[in-house]
């Protein structure tokens, strides 16, 4: 792989759906089982924005299995914004997890999907 194809952004955005179809394949129960705790948590919280922190945290205060992979939470947002059950406010906020370093975090809020269901 030369240079050029290491800043290429259709290679990029290739590898991360490959990356996304991946995690997805290996964590279909739990994908699923957490994309319906999720709308029934956006469904609970109304107009509120969060983040999948926030998400992440509720799901392990519950006991909630591990995904084979912590990338299924990226893969599991991505399919949630994609379908509409949450949209990006536009904004980002420090993540407050200490394993996260407090790198930066979207601010997600009930998508279009999810409009009447509160």
């Amino acid at each position: 792989m030369n240079h050029a194809d290491q800043l290429s952004l259709p290679l990029g955005r290739k590898a991360r759906d490959a990356g996304l179809a991946q995690t997805a394949s290996k964590n279909t129960e739990w994908t699923i089982a957490n994309l319906i705790a999720l709308h029934l948590f956006v469904a609970r919280r109304g107009n509120c924005e969060f983040t999948m922190e926030i998400f992440r945290g509720e799901r392990q205060l519950r006991n909630t299995p591990a995904p084979s992979s912590p990338h299924a939470w990226g893969a599991l947002t991505t399919a949630a914004h994609r379908s509409g059950l949450i949209e990006w406010t536009g904004r980002y906020i420090q993540a407050s997890s200490k394993k996260t370093h407090a790198h930066p975090v979207k601010v997600w809020r009930r998508g279009p999907s999810t409009k009447g269901a509160s």
